[in-house]
């Protein structure tokens, strides 16, 4: 679920710890739904290039962790619809 994926989205920015959650993939920079890159993490200038096309209910669902941690992130960050 969204809702507690957020959190590992969270961690993962902050730490750069791989998450896996069955088709979520986090590791790198880079946020994987099945074989689909949904986010990218640049650390350096507080960005993440998120992809705002719509795909399956459960990408939707991974998409919404990403934009969802992003409030819970330190100030600085913004998102760039850009992939």
């Amino acid at each position: 679920m969204a809702s507690i994926h957020y959190k590992s989205f969270v961690d993962f920015v902050n730490t750069g710890k791989t998450q896996r959650h069955g088709a979520l993939v986090m590791k790198g920079d880079t946020v994987v739904s099945y074989s689909t890159v949904i986010a990218k993490v640049d650390r350096a200038n507080k960005v993440i290039d998120f992809c705002p096309k719509k795909y399956s209910v459960t990408t939707s669902r991974h998409q919404s962790a990403v934009t969802t941690g992003l409030s819970f992130l330190t100030s600085g960050w913004s998102l760039n619809h850009s992939l």
